[in-house]
C-alpha cells in the first residue's frame, strides 16, 4: 500500500500542478491563480519524506513565481503581488504542518513499537482497552484470563463479560469518573471469571499515562491467583 501511494502521488501531483499552471496562464494577473497549488503540497502527507513535500513546495513555488510572470496582464498591481505572496505563504504554512505532522507519526511509531516490544517480554499481564475494548494485551494477561492467544482476546468486543454484574458497575464508574478527570484508585483487585468458569482475583495497576496514539486509551498491568 505504501508502495502505489509513493508511486501513484507523485503522478497525481504532477497532473494536478499542470492543471492549475494552465489555468493560471489563461486567468489575468488579478486572479489568485497560486492559491490551488497548496492541494499539490496537501498530497505529501501521503508521501515517506520530508524531502518529497519540500519538493512540492519548491515546485509549486516556482510555478506560482512563473504563472506571475507569464499570466496575462491585468489588475491592480498591489492586488497581484498581494495575492501571489498569499499563495506562497499558503503553500509553505502547508508544507511546514505536513512535515510536523509525519514526525509525530515517526516518533509515535517508535514508542507504540518499543511500548510492544516490553508488553510481550513482560511476567505480568498487560491490557490497554478504550472503552473496554481491547486494543493490545500480551501473552501473561491472555493466560491469567485463560483465553486461547492474543487474537481471541482481540476479537473480545468488550472485556466487561470476564467479570461479574457488580464489578462491571464499578469498572463503568471508573470510566466515567476518568472522562470527567476525576481521581480513581491505580491499584486495586477485582473479581474476575475464565471462559472456562474459574473464578480469579486480578490485581490491577493503572499507570498515569496512555499510549501517545491512542486517545483515550487506558492501560492496565494485572496479576492474577486463582479464588
Amino acid at each position: 500500500m505504501k508502495y502505489r501511494a509513493s508511486v501513484a502521488i507523485p503522478i497525481i501531483a504532477t497532473v494536478l500542478a499542470s492543471l492549475f499552471f494552465a489555468l493560471d496562464l489563461l486567468l489575468p494577473l488579478g486572479v489568485a491563480g497560486g492559491v490551488p497549488y497548496v492541494a499539490v503540497v496537501l498530497l505529501g502527507a501521503w508521501l515517506p519524506r520530508e524531502r518529497h513535500v519540500l519538493g512540492l513546495a519548491l515546485a509549486t513555488s516556482a510555478l506560482t513565481l512563473i504563472g506571475y510572470l507569464l499570466s496575462p496582464s491585468g489588475g491592480v498591481i498591489w492586488m497581484v503581488l498581494a495575492n501571489r505572496a498569499l499563495a506562497l505563504f499558503a503553500i509553505w504554512v502547508s508544507a511546514i504542518l505536513i512535515i510536523q505532522r509525519n514526525r509525530r507519526g515517526v516518533s509515535l511509531a517508535g514508542s507504540e513499537a518499543s511500548y510492544r516490544d516490553l508488553a510481550q517480554g513482560s511476567s505480568q499481564g498487560l491490557l490497554i482497552h478504550r472503552d473496554f475494548k481491547p486494543l493490545l494485551v500480551n501473552d501473561a494477561w491472555v493466560k491469567i484470563f485463560g483465553l486461547g492467544s492474543i487474537g481471541e482476546a482481540l476479537a473480545l468486543e468488550s472485556i466487561l463479560p470476564l467479570v461479574p454484574g457488580q464489578e462491571q458497575e464499578r469498572f463503568k464508574e471508573f470510566a466515567r469518573a476518568r472522562a470527567h478527570g476525576e481521581a480513581t484508585p491505580s491499584h486495586y483487585r477485582y473479581q474476575a471469571i475464565r471462559p472456562d468458569g474459574t473464578w480469579i482475583w486480578p490485581g490491577n495497576w493503572e499507570p498515569t499515562m496512555s499510549l501517545p496514539s491512542q486517545s483515550g486509551a487506558t492501560i492496565c498491568w494485572q496479576r492474577s491467583r486463582p479464588c
